[in-house]
This record gives structure tokens, sequence and C-alpha cells, in this order.
């Protein structure tokens, strides 16, 4: 199933270092955006995009004017390109776009909410298409590691996540997981599970039949102003006024 959206603006961007499992395409239209990967950051300018594959640890800094497509395809669809350069480094994490592949990419997004599978797939083509001919490989470290937390992460509930229970799930000391996470994510641990519940509740919140109370309970937050004061902190701005401007 196709999951993306359509992000315009400076704020609505602004999010916690996360992860997904899905590969995720950032193309701007117009303006820039930061690309920032963790140990590396990319300034993507207009007509061009950024490459994220899954289980990336990354976050999003626009500028005041900028125009952004940001797709996620699922791994069904992705699974043969990842296993085959998951371990590889790309010479440039960003890329361009040929003016008629613009054309092409926002014709096909353009007010649109849902694609059918063949554009789906089109879409992964041209992006990935459009990445590959900019670049070339090198063979780099794995993030077996980040996969296997992720793992342990999403197959309980992201709110009963603990250091010791990861640690127990990757076979590895807590000691060794708290490192990692400071090493590599620049983040700490709570605050990595915070960026993933506010993740949810951000997809959450497009339902508008719930209410921003029953948001914050399936969400995994104990209280309404506990997810009022994280999502507050990481989107720079109140769930009520995230809902009313997206």
């Amino acid at each position: 199933m196709f999951k993306g959206f359509y992000v315009k603006g400076p704020h609505n961007l602004m999010c916690p270092k996360h992860i997904n499992s899905e590969l995720e395409i950032v193309y701007v239209k117009d303006g820039e955006i930061e690309v920032d990967y963790g140990k590396e950051k990319v300034v993507v300018g207009k007509g061009q995009a950024a490459i994220i594959f899954p289980y990336w640890l990354h976050c999003f800094v626009p500028n005041n004017h900028s125009e952004v497509y940001v797709i996620m395809f699922p791994y069904d669809l992705i699974k043969g390109v990842y296993l085959q350069y998951k371990d590889k480094v790309p010479a440039s994490y960003k890329f361009n776009m040929s003016p008629e592949a613009m054309v092409y990419v926002d014709s096909l997004i353009r007010n649109k909410e849902e694609l059918i599978e063949s554009e789906i797939k089109s879409l992964f083509y041209v992006f990935v298409s459009a990445f590959f001919k900019s670049n070339s490989f090198a063979n780099g470290a794995t993030n077996g590691m980040l996969e296997m937390i992720m793992n342990v992460v999403l197959a309980d509930a992201v709110e009963n996540i603990t250091v010791k229970k990861v640690a127990e799930g990757c076979g590895v000391s807590e000691k060794y997981i708290t490192s990692y996470f400071k090493n590599y994510a620049r983040i700490k641990f709570r605050d990595f599970i915070n960026g993933l519940l506010v993740n949810r509740a951000v997809e959450l919140l497009r339902d508008r039949n719930l209410s921003v109370t029953q948001v914050a309970i399936k969400s995994g937050f104990g209280s309404l102003r506990s997810f009022n004061r994280v999502f507050s902190e990481t989107m720079g701005c109140t769930p009520t006024q995230f809902r009313k401007k997206n």
C-alpha cells in the first residue's frame, strides 16, 4: 500500500531523528531542506531529491520557503534494491532530477491522496533510477545492529520498551545499547522512543474522528499532559495546532 504525504512550509517537517522500515524519498520542488543522517547532513535544493534507505536514522530541517514531497515506499516493493545496497555507501545521498522527471512526479502526486499500484511502482523507479545514475558505491558499515534494535522495538508496544528489553532481545548489554544510541544516533534512548511515539501520533492526528486525547492514548502516552509536552518539544507546536495546519 502506498504511504506518502505532501508537505509545504517551514514547520511541518520539523521532526526528531527517527527510523522507518520503508524507503523514503525527499523531493524538493522549491526552496531547500536539510536532511540530517546523524553523522552527515545534506542540503537538498530545488529539483533535487534525497534517499533514506530502511533503518537509516534521519530527521529534516526545512528552510522558510520550502515546498517538499516526502514519499515512503513499502518494503515489499523496495526489498530487492535494499538487500543489494544496504551495506553500501553512496557517493552522495542526494541526486538531481531531470526536468522531465520533475514534471512527471508532480503530475502523479499533485492533489492526490492515494495512488494505484502501477503509479506507485512508476514513482519508485523514476526516483531510484535517478539516484543510481548519479552515484557510485563503496562498501560501508552495516546497519545490522540498528535493524535488530528496530525488530525488537516493533515486536512490542513501543511505550513498553526499555533499554533492558532491547538489550536482551539483541543479546548485548544495556551499557552497549546506551552507548550505541549515544555514539550513533547522538540522542538518548528515551528521546528515540519518544520520537517513535510522536511519529505514530502524527499519523493518527490526520484521522479527524479521533480526539486528541484518543490520539495520545493510541500513541502510547500515559497522559494527555505528557503527550502535549513531548509532542510540543518534538514538533514545535501542540497536537491541536498541528491538526489545524494539516
